[in-house]
């Protein structure tokens, strides 16, 4: 049993990345966890719509480990709001936090913390389930998508592969150059290599921009381009010359409901080689072809 909280758990689980709801504390104001980047090793909890200071203690523990029996960390932040960074094992693991308000302990709140997705270099991918492995493909492909409306689906990022020769784009070892957003079926959002960026097939020449009407926003700044999504609750990290993305599922309604080179996110990394047919992929050359846009290796 945690000390100050009782034996009764109120159980939330929020997916990660720039974390678009999080959970309330007793004075109104909410808790908010989130990785900086995919690859961090530390996590960043955020509090925010306080009208004084608030403390909170909190443990952070791997999601498999047994319930601490004591709160391991504390933080403070002056109103409106503030963040602190807490060191932990690599991402890979799936991690929960405990905690309460330090003033006015109540049953311990619990956030469910998940990893995000990435692919960089020539192309190195890991699924939201923590599954490895390497493709070298030389079309398009669907990262993600809404895998509930498979023929119809209500959004899917897709990458562009290449080869790093440019005399030569199907020949040598290959990356990423570019990720499109769909959303409803339209090109929303397309991330270029040099980290310009399109919303609606339109290059947007400012740092950022709005993707219409409460759909998100895409902003740009120090080699950097990040797309975050209110619906779906998703959010894209673009380095385009080191060809590095990592995506966030932020919506837990999504997890086990999504398909593509990136799996399903259902936390089970021994089924994410699933082709769209729903059949085992025997390895990542099957599986990585299966996932190939129609016409996009012209």
């Amino acid at each position: 049993m945690l000390s100050r909280a009782s034996t009764m758990y109120t159980r939330i689980v929020i997916a990660i990345a720039l974390l678009m709801c999080g959970i309330s504390g007793a004075s109104g104001y909410s808790v908010y966890a989130f990785w900086d980047t995919c690859e961090a090793k530390q996590l960043r909890v955020a509090i925010s719509g306080i009208s004084a200071p608030v403390t909170i203690d909190l443990a952070i523990v791997a999601v498999n480990d047994p319930i601490p029996n004591a709160y391991t960390d504390q933080m403070t932040v002056q109103n409106p709001s503030g963040s602190q960074l807490f060191p932990l094992s690599p991402n890979t693991i799936d991690h929960v936090i405990y905690w309460t308000d330090a003033n006015s302990p109540t049953p311990s709140k619990i956030l469910r913390v998940d990893k995000c997705a990435f692919i960089e270099g020539d192309p190195h991918l890991l699924t939201f389930d923590g599954y490895k492995f390497d493709y070298q493909g030389v079309c398009a492909y669907i990262l993600v998508q809404d895998c509930v409306q498979q023929s119809n689906p209500s959004f899917a990022i897709t990458g562009y592969f290449r080869s790093n020769k440019e005399k030569s784009p199907y020949k040598g070892r290959t990356r990423m150059v570019s990720i499109s957003l769909y959303i409803e079926g339209e090109l929303t959002v397309t991330l270029l290599e040099d980290n310009t960026f399109e919303i609606r097939g339109h290059r947007v020449f400012d740092t950022s921009a709005t993707i219409g009407h409460k759909i998100g926003n895409v902003y740009s700044a120090n080699g950097t381009t990040v797309v975050r999504l209110r619906k779906p609750f998703l959010t894209i990290t673009w380095n385009g010359k080191p060809h590095k993305n990592m995506i966030a599922i932020n919506d837990d309604s999504l997890r086990g409901k999504v398909c593509g080179l990136l799996g399903n996110a259902d936390g089970i990394p021994d089924n994410d080689f699933v082709k769209p047919n729903g059949t085992p992929a025997h390895d990542s050359e099957e599986f990585g072809k299966s996932w190939q846009v129609p016409y996009s290796c012209l």
